[in-house]
């Protein structure tokens, strides 16, 4: 009896344990079957990969087919230029950015000249000029035959720099005990733009320079570089008023003065000047002992005239027949009336200015603006010999008021627009806005 229960016992131990391993051969069968297919899978998607990369590697970006020409000219189109934004190089604006892009780029960018036709450097201690060397090296490599301009700070020592037209200098805490040639080898310079005086440490091939801008102390930059056309400067401070030696330039042809008018005009003789411009400040005296003086064929001239009196102004009639373009910022009322008067011949009239071809009247005062019957009065007188008219006022100018003029009535407006019709260029408003349509 006891036997036979064993028996019974171990009969039923045993029938589930072999029905699962019988479960467990089938279903390993099928794990291997599965991975089998799986694995032929996964090589059939490898290989379609393969076959997208290699088309995505030799597909180019539509980009990429672009001519190198043009995408040269659109490199040079992202960068806005120095002279115009007044910003160095830098992060996005730097061309470095465009050859971290792809090699293609890259090449083109460096086949570009114009975009490393400018390089700015600051070299605080004399040691870096090793590197400046080398930098320059590399770019005038790069830019090839274009003209290559340098904005440096602390330099020493010549080097040869053929492709050099124009630098500009900050000399603000220079070392007068360490002497500057390095621009004695750029037999192209002809611009120099100075942001502060310069220290005669800093030697220049004067003589091939004709145009300079930046700030003086003296009037030493006239004696230095005879061969100067056009000027434009700042005087800092006059510690030594005395120091003034009266200079005389033979072939300057253009002179703008933005601070120090009266110092420089009293101590200056330009002979061949034909374009001043000494709107920054007011000093009629000076102006009228220096066109005397010179005596030179002015055909622009821009002033401000801001005295109660026009007979101060009498620098005018001085050079009345060679003037073409006359330019007076912040007129006063006197000077208002007196060229646009209804009941008086106007001091700018065609018989004694004949050649004026451009009036421009800006920072008008608001409680300064002309009768403006004289006005429409002085612009059909000039009709026929007064190509260009500007007057900007700081508020809107009404002219909606209705007048008898030419033989017809009607609003101002209307009759500014028959004369712009006519073929005047009229600006009359403000500095956003013409009112004349």
């Amino acid at each position: 009896m006891a036997t036979d229960n064993l028996r019974r016992r171990l009969a039923e131990l045993d029938a589930p344990t072999q029905m699962t391993r019988d479960d467990l051969r089938r279903r390993l069968a099928e794990l291997n079957t599965q991975i089998l297919e799986h694995k032929r899978v996964l090589h059939d998607l490898e290989a379609a990969r393969a076959a997208v990369e290699h088309d995505l590697f030799t597909t180019p970006y539509p980009v990429l087919t672009l001519a190198p020409e043009i995408t040269a000219e659109i490199f040079v189109r992202c960068l806005p230029g120095l002279e115009r934004t007044g910003r160095r190089y830098h992060g996005d604006l730097s061309p470095m950015l465009l050859m971290r892009v792809c090699r293609a780029w890259r090449d083109i960018a460096l086949a570009t000249p114009k975009l490393w036709s400018i390089l700015e450097l600051s070299l605080k201690p004399l040691n870096s000029l090793h590197t400046f060397f080398v930098v320059i090296r590399i770019e005038s490599t790069i830019s090839n035959y274009a003209p290559l301009r340098e904005h440096l700070r602390h330099l020493g020592d010549p080097f040869e720099l053929p492709l050099l037209r124009s630098v500009k200098l900050f000399c603000p805490d220079y070392d007068n005990s360490v002497s500057v040639t390095v621009f004695d080898r750029a037999p192209l310079l002809h611009k120099l733009h100075a942001a502060h005086v310069l220290p005669n440490c800093v030697s220049l091939p004067w003589l091939q320079l004709t145009i300079f801008e930046g700030s003086i102390d003296d009037l030493q930059l006239f004696d230095r570089a005879p061969n100067l056309v056009e000027v434009t400067c700042t005087l800092d401070l006059v510690r030594n008023p005395s120091s003034f030696a009266r200079k005389a330039h033979i072939r300057l042809r253009s002179l703008t003065i933005k601070r120090g008018v009266g110092y420089i005009l009293q101590n200056l003789t330009l002979s061949a000047l034909q374009h001043l411009d000494v709107s920054s400040e007011s000093c009629d005296m000076e102006l009228e002992a220096f066109i005397k003086r010179s005596r030179s064929p002015l055909l622009s001239l821009s002033v401000k005239a801001t005295g109660r009196d026009f007979d101060r102004t009498r620098y005018l009639f001085l050079v009345a027949t060679t003037l073409e373009n006359l330019h007076i910022h912040s007129p006063s009322e006197n000077t208002i009336s007196s060229i646009f008067s209804l009941h008086a011949p106007s001091t700018l009239s065609a018989e004694s200015f004949p050649n004026i071809r451009k009036l421009t009247l800006d920072g008008v005062d608001p409680r300064y603006g002309p009768d403006l019957l004289g006005l429409l009065d002085f612009l059909d007188s000039r009709s026929d010999c007064l190509p260009s008219f500007r007057l900007v006022w700081d508020y809107s100018p009404f002219l909606d008021y209705e007048c008898y003029f030419g033989g017809s009535e009607e609003t101002i407006s209307a009759h500014l627009s028959r004369l712009a019709q006519d073929g005047m260029d009229i600006y009359l408003g403000t500095d956003e806005k013409n009112y004349v349509l």
